[in-house]
């Protein structure tokens, strides 16, 4: 087994495709596809199940990809200190984020990192968090930045950046507008607008109201923030959302309400479980965490 074979094997991990791996690595796809088989051969295993239009990890190759990525970031880590890598073969780390980077002024400290460290190809992926989740589990990412449920917190290795609160936001012309404050049953039977079904904003939001047997009507599913804030103008709609997600300035004829029982939402870094950081990404979560109050 050697660096190269090593270095095939994420590749290919990551595009999930032989021509796509080969391009990236500037080599032939044939190959790539003998430095593959060499090291299936040698460990004695099978490492990807090939498929007509993807290559995936077999669970025997999930298991070798943690290794395989601590060693090969050892690897780079070593040729930085000895200063054989050149100004072209910057570390690269690959990041996906929710799209919440305006809202958190994240985008100001992903700028501070890239200036800090210039030996670090920092390179930023705009997903939803399903996509985020898929893409770590893959190794098609290094981190990805995600809200956190209890699941996310079972089967991911976790480093909470931010916390916020959800509030109701609507209308001031809405019969709650006035309100300073809102209880779940305050919204029996309302009518909502709603971003995405599968996001962990609206799962807790809606296993909240269950547990509390408080029916909500869910009327328009909208995948863009900016639609959904001139849809709530009215007095029909209600929408849940982060209170950092919303601008009252931005929008002047909305208010925001807060929950009378609190409702918490964390997010943070996450990684496959059982890996540990190598020395450029825990560059990456030390920085963020220092602008972070809170503790893992």
């Amino acid at each position: 087994m050697d660096f190269e074979q090593i270095e095939c094997f994420l590749m290919l991990a990551r595009e999930q495709n032989f021509s796509r791996a080969a391009d990236e690595m500037n080599l032939s796809q044939s190959s790539v596809s003998k430095k593959i088989k060499t090291l299936e051969k040698e460990l004695h295993t099978c490492l990807f199940e090939r498929g007509q239009r993807k290559t995936i990890l077999t669970d025997t190759g999930i298991q070798f990809q943690s290794f395989a990525q601590k060693v090969y970031g050892d690897y780079e880590q070593m040729l930085l200190l000895l200063g054989q890598r050149g100004p072209e073969k910057k570390y690269r780390l690959r990041l996906g984020v929710l799209p919440i980077t305006e809202a958190y002024q994240l985008n100001q400290k992903f700028a501070k990192f890239q200036l800090k460290y210039e030996d670090i190809q920092l390179e930023i992926q705009e997903l939803e968090q399903t996509d985020i989740l898929r893409k770590v589990d893959n190794g098609q990412l290094d981190f990805g930045f995600a809200r956190f449920s209890e699941k996310l917190l079972r089967d991911y290795e976790t480093i909470p950046i931010l916390k916020d609160e959800l509030v109701i936001i609507c209308g001031k012309s809405h019969p709650l507008g006035t309100r300073k404050e809102l209880a779940l049953t305050d919204l029996r039977d309302c009518e909502f607008a709603m971003l995405n079904t599968k996001s962990e904003i609206y799962q807790q939001f809606m296993e909240n109201c269950h547990e509390q047997r408080i029916p909500i009507r869910i009327s328009h599913i909208i995948n863009r923030h900016t639609v959904l804030f001139n849809m709530l103008g009215g007095n029909r709609l209600l929408s849940v959302l982060p209170k950092e997600m919303f601008s009252v300035r931005e929008y002047p004829d909305l208010v925001r309400i807060p929950l009378a029982d609190s409702m918490e939402t964390v997010c943070g870094l996450i990684f496959p479980k059982g890996v540990s950081l190598n020395r450029q990404q825990r560059k990456l979560a030390d920085l963020l965490k220092s602008f972070s109050g809170l503790t893992e």
